[in-house]
C-alpha cells in the first residue's frame, strides 16, 4: 500500500512537470499590403461646345462674353495644380503656329506674306478667360503665383498693352506642358512646389478656403475689334503666351492693339480647343 501511494505521488509529480512544459504554439502570418494610388479627378459639368457668332457690328466692337459657360469641380488625394491650355490642330502640328484652325472662309483671302487684306491666321490668345473664385490659396495662405484669370475683363476699347486674361498657350511641343513661369496664368496652384492646392474635394470642403478651392466657374470672351484685328490677343503676361503666327512665321498682330496695316481676319469659321489639365503638384 505504501508503494502504491508512493508510486501515485511520483506519477502525479511527473504529470505536473510535463504540464509546465506543454505550452507548444503554432503560428501563421498574414502580410498586409496597402497601395495608395494617387487619384486626380476633374469634372466638367457643362457643355463641351461653346460657339461665338459675330453677326452684328456692336459685337465686333464690344466682343461677346459667355458667362458661366464652364463649371469645373476637383477631387484629389494629392496636392495639385490646374491650368487651361489653348491649342488647335495646326498648333499641335507645329508649336510655332499658335493659331486657330481655319474651317471655312467667306469671300477671298490674301496671302500671309503680303501683309494686307483678309488673312486666316487668328491667334489662340484671342480667347480670354475669367474665373470664379477670384483667389486661390495654398493651405490657407496666399500663393506666390502672380497670374490667375481672376481679373475683370478689360474695356473692349482699351489701349494697347497686356492683359492677364488671355488663355495660356504653351511654347513647348505639347499643349499638356505646364508653364514654369509664375507670370503665366493658372486657375489654381501654379508653377513650382510652393504653389499648390491641398488634396481634397468639392464634395466635403466648406468655407471661404474650402470648397471654393475645388469649384470653379469660367467665363469666356472674344473681342474681334473693327476691323477684326483682335486687339486683345497680343503678348500676354509671361513669354509663353506670346505668339508667332502663320507658316511663314509672319505675325498677325505684332502688338496688342496694333495689327499689320491693312490686314484683318478673313470672315469664316474657326475652331480651337481649350484643355483643362489637373496635375499633381511638382
Amino acid at each position: 500500500m505504501k508503494n502504491f501511494i508512493k508510486g501515485s505521488m511520483v506519477a502525479a509529480a511527473m504529470l505536473m512537470g510535463a504540464s509546465s512544459f506543454a505550452q507548444i504554439a503554432d503560428e501563421n502570418n498574414v502580410t498586409v499590403t496597402m497601395e495608395l494610388v494617387p487619384v486626380l479627378q476633374l469634372n466638367m459639368n457643362t457643355t463641351d461646345q461653346i460657339s461665338f457668332v459675330f453677326d452684328e457690328i456692336p459685337e465686333y466692337i464690344g466682343g461677346i462674353t459667355k458667362y458661366g459657360a464652364t463649371i469645373l469641380t476637383v477631387s484629389s488625394t494629392v496636392n495639385w495644380d490646374l491650368f487651361a491650355s489653348g491649342t488647335s490642330g495646326v498648333h499641335n502640328a507645329n508649336p510655332l503656329n499658335r493659331q486657330w484652325d481655319f474651317v471655312v472662309g467667306y469671300g477671298p483671302s490674301t496671302a500671309v506674306t503680303t501683309g494686307v487684306g483678309s488673312r486666316e491666321v487668328l491667334p489662340l490668345t484671342a480667347l480670354e478667360l475669367r474665373q470664379f473664385p477670384s483667389t486661390t490659396v495654398n493651405n490657407g495662405a496666399t500663393p506666390t503665383q502672380a497670374a490667375y484669370y481672376n481679373t475683370a475683363f478689360s474695356a473692349a476699347l482699351g489701349t494697347a498693352g497686356t492683359w492677364p486674361n488671355n488663355i495660356y498657350v504653351t511654347s513647348g511641343v505639347s499643349p499638356y506642358t505646364p508653364s514654369t513661369d509664375v507670370n503665366d496664368p493658372y486657375i489654381a496652384g501654379g508653377a513650382g512646389l510652393v504653389n499648390y492646392v491641398d488634396g481634397g474635394t468639392y464634395l466635403t470642403q466648406t468655407g471661404s478656403v474650402g470648397n471654393t478651392n475645388y469649384y470653379f466657374v469660367i467665363d469666356y470672351r472674344i473681342v474681334p475689334g473693327l476691323p477684326a484685328i483682335f486687339p486683345k490677343a497680343g503678348t500676354t503676361v509671361g513669354t509663353d503666351a506670346s505668339h508667332t503666327l502663320g507658316a511663314t512665321g509672319a505675325a498677325f498682330s505684332t502688338n496688342a492693339a496694333v495689327g499689320i496695316a491693312g490686314a484683318y481676319a478673313r470672315p469664316g469659321v474657326y475652331t480651337m480647343n481649350v484643355k483643362y489639365l489637373l496635375i499633381e503638384n511638382q
